[in-house]
């Protein structure tokens, strides 16, 4: 049998069943708060991608596909019937993904600080961080990447949090989850989500492209798109109060039982 993503559950297994992505650079830790506001109403199934956390490293990047069938393991063999993906940037691409590939077993969809396919700019600075954190380690980002990804928002507890465990990853590890993203690409794909959908950006995120979320939408036939003031790159851990909320306000309007939702 093949070895399971890392995971953790929580809340009761008989309630409709989350499952949460987390975005590069990160791990199943970031869905903490979410999950501690949505547990008593929802299954939540949070994982760590290949080469994340404590699931396994592959010998090659892991690109989409790869993910998409790990997370269809995974539910598999949770005796899950169905799933609500919900994922951050790079995360939210995976989670798409898996809606489209796997309709009948996803109710709704949930993606947040959206991208369709990392610009040319993004993976050249990427391929560098390959190279640089091969080199010298993860440290040496440091705090210039979470500057971005927190752009505009305050240096608080929760931001040397995130810079805190961004820091002490294991350099391969982060070295082939980002290879395995360069050329994620969902333009494709995306029209074939057939289930309603939730976009969220960020108001002040500057890492994924400012029209990649109405454009997600666009491409997608149930779709819908909001912006979500006073937040950046990573709106559900920057107000993890708020985005839970939003949420679970999307939710209550899907029907979480029963049939795939994706008519």
């Amino acid at each position: 049998m093949e070895q399971l993503l890392h995971y953790r559950t929580s809340g009761r297994p008989d309630s409709p069943a989350l499952l949460l992505i987390h975005p590069l650079g990160s791990d199943l830790r970031f869905w903490d708060e979410c999950v501690a506001l949505w547990d008593e109403r929802y299954y939540c199934i949070a994982c760590d991608l290949q080469s994340a956390g404590l699931s396994p490293r592959p010998d090659v990047p892991a690109g989409l596909g790869e993910h998409v069938a790990d997370l269809e393991r995974l539910r598999a063999g949770l005796g899950v019937p169905s799933v609500v993906p919900i994922g951050c940037a790079i995360g939210g691409m995976v989670a798409a993904s898996y809606a489209a590939r796997h309709p009948e077993q996803t109710r709704a969809l949930i993606v947040t600080n959206p991208g369709l396919r990392n610009s040319e700019a993004a993976r050249t600075m990427l391929r560098e961080r390959v190279g640089i954190v091969r080199k010298s380690g993860m440290a040496v980002l440091l705090p210039g990447a979470a500057d971005r990804a927190f752009h505009q928002l305050p240096h608080d507890l929760r931001y040397e949090h995130y810079v805190e465990r961004y820091g002490v990853q294991d350099p391969e590890r982060y070295a082939l989850s980002v290879l395995g993203f360069l050329d994620a690409d969902v333009r494709n794909i995306v029209p074939r989500v057939r289930c309603r959908t939730l976009i969220v950006a960020g108001e002040h995120d500057i890492l994924m492209p400012a029209g990649d979320g109405p454009a997600m939408k666009d491409l997608m036939p149930r779709a819908e798109f909001t912006l979500m003031q006073g937040v950046a790159h990573f709106l559900l851990y920057q107000a993890p109060d708020r985005f839970a909320a939003m949420a679970a306000r999307f939710l209550d309007g899907v029907s979480l039982s029963g049939a795939s939702d994706g008519t």
